[in-house]
Order: structure tokens, then sequence, then C-alpha cells
């Protein structure tokens, strides 16, 4: 497809690299909606479980005070974060994809160039 398999090969990256990105980004963006939902699951089980400080049960804003005590809701907030540093590396992959194909353009047209003063 291309002359220069290198620059073939670079183009391929970039292009895996903007499909990571795009898998990562609709990740963390499903996660970000679901939060309050996730969040108001997580008040609901903890309603009514005994309060440490009070010996009572848990009101809705007690609980909501200790919401990420809640092992789902703990775990749904790890996912979370797994999806911001998804992205992110997504983000330097193609990046660093971008900067491989400017060098390789770049030689080759300096490999061009040193051909035709040749």
């Amino acid at each position: 497809m291309y002359e220069n398999p290198e620059v073939g090969s670079t183009f391929t990256a970039i292009t895996a690299a903007g499909e990571r990105l795009a898998q990562a980004m609709a990740r963390e963006s499903e996660l970000h909606s679901l939060k309050g939902i996730r969040k108001s699951e997580a008040i609901v089980r903890l309603i009514g479980t005994e309060n440490a400080e009070t010996q009572k049960p848990h009101s809705a804003s007690s609980a909501e005070k200790i919401v990420e005590a809640d092992p789902t809701y703990a775990q749904f907030l790890a996912e979370c974060r797994q999806s911001v540093i998804d992205r992110i590396r997504a983000e330097t992959e193609l990046t660093t994809a971008k900067l491989g194909g400017q060098l390789a353009v770049a030689h080759t047209a300096a490999r061009l160039v040193q051909s035709v003063g040749a």
C-alpha cells in the first residue's frame, strides 16, 4: 500500500493506537455515567447497617458519608480509576505513534534529499 514499509507500519500503529484510545475513552465515559447509580445502590446497601459511631442504624445521610467503605462501590471506584489510567496510556501510545510517524517521514525525506543530491 505504501512505498515505504516503515511509513506504512507507522500508519498502522497510529490507527491501532487511535482505536485503543477510542475504546478506553468509551469505557471511561460508560463508568462515569454509572457513578451516580452505583453510589445510590451502595447507600441503599448501607442504610440500616450499624453506625459504629452512634451504635444506631445508618440513615441515608450517614450512609452517604461512608459510601466508599462499601466493598462493591469501592471496587467500582477502582474500575473508574483504572479506566482513567488506561485512557492516559492510550493517549501516550497514540502520541508516541504519531511522533514515530513524523520521524519515519522525516527519515524518508532525508534519504530522498540525499539521493537527489548524490
